[in-house]
């Protein structure tokens, strides 16, 4: 009756968790080398002649050369960005620097207005090696399934040969850059949100390495209105190569809140699967590296929070709890350990 009791207590807990979290798994089962589309739109209708691919890469129904150039992504090592709960996972994508014209990818996700009018976020780690002074959007929602209605894109211009500027652009306005130089060969973390209003207004924002562990910062980095064609929903999310920018993009994640978007809140929500590399014997919770822990009972109560060498001696009773550790290098990992 006991260990029915705690399965249920898990389950629910499993359920709320990612109440918010529309989708995380865009890359999911690729292995490194492998090309990232999938599928092809032969144009942009949403209707039989282009049914839709739902819940897998495609490239774009645009046509022309700065959408249909002919080097299909193919994905690599992942990402990592330190307390971001999808750093190290899955795969990332490569950006190729193509020597002309663009490929547009899209992810589709829906061929209707199931994420219709709301607030959505796409939070996503970004490493460019290289961009030109020309500004180019190279991630992006889409409000059409085969990818002809770029919103809230993430666009980047070189300053120099060590660094960039990101900002965030949309159909019909002017790209709004932030002032602050980033670094090539480095890895960020950008979040993006996007009021979806359904008649062609709204408002995107970026943020670009937020605080993992606090709520939605009050200013962002950068801002921009939306304008031009209605968008009535979100129905894929766009990455685009081009001649003007090479890099890597991974761990996406599509939610519609602030703390889902980033595994944040009560601290289980950030609980998403079980690691080998955590462990307890008795009372003492053991790590593959050195690195931070905490530690959350099956209701979502913090109990515990330290830094630990690979091996931390606790004073909890006994019972199970859920453990999410972020290594020295960067990398997340949960899992649920019982204390005896």
């Amino acid at each position: 009756m006991k260990k029915l009791f705690l399965l249920i207590i898990v389950c629910i807990v499993g359920m709320t968790m990612n109440a918010q979290l529309i989708k995380n798994n865009f890359l999911v089962g690729y292995k490194v080398t492998d090309v990232l589309e999938k599928g092809s739109y032969p144009n942009t209708l949403q209707d039989a002649t282009s049914p839709i691919m739902i819940n897998q890469w495609n490239l774009a129904g645009k046509t022309g050369t700065n959408d249909q150039n002919p080097a299909n992504p193919t994905v690599t090592d992942p990402l990592s960005y330190t307390g971001y709960i999808d750093s190290g996972k899955d795969v990332s994508i490569i950006l190729l620097k193509l020597a002309s014209g663009g490929r547009t990818s899209i992810y589709s996700l829906a061929g209707d207005n199931t994420y219709g009018a709301g607030t959505y976020y796409l939070a996503v780690m970004i490493n460019l090696s290289s961009a030109t002074t020309t500004a180019a959007d190279f991630v992006s929602f889409d409000g059409n399934y085969t990818g002809n209605a770029q919103r809230c894109r993430i666009t980047v211009k070189g300053v120099d040969a060590n660094t960039f500027q990101l900002g965030m652009g949309d159909s019909g306005v002017a790209t709004t850059f932030g002032s602050t130089n980033l670094n090539f060969g480095q890895t960020y973390l950008a979040v993006v949100k996007f009021t979806v209003v359904g008649d062609g207004t709204g408002t995107c924002w970026l943020f670009i390495n937020p605080d993992v562990t606090l709520g939605e910062p009050t200013t962002s980095f950068a801002t921009s209105a939306i304008t031009g064609t209605a968008v009535k929903a979100i129905r894929g999310l766009v990455i685009r190569q081009r001649s003007t920018l090479a890099g890597q993009v991974g761990g996406f994640r599509f939610a519609s809140s602030w703390s889902s978007s980033l595994g944040i809140g009560t601290g289980i929500s950030q609980i998403e699967k079980d690691s080998k590399g955590i462990s307890a014997f008795g009372k003492t919770i053991l790590t593959r590296q050195s690195g931070s822990l905490k530690v959350f009972s099956l209701t979502g109560l913090e109990v515990l929070s330290s830094k630990t060498d690979g091996k931390l001696e606790t004073t909890l009773s006994k019972g199970l709890y859920m453990v999410r550790f972020v290594g020295s290098d960067g990398k997340v990992e949960s899992a649920k350990v019982e204390i005896k």
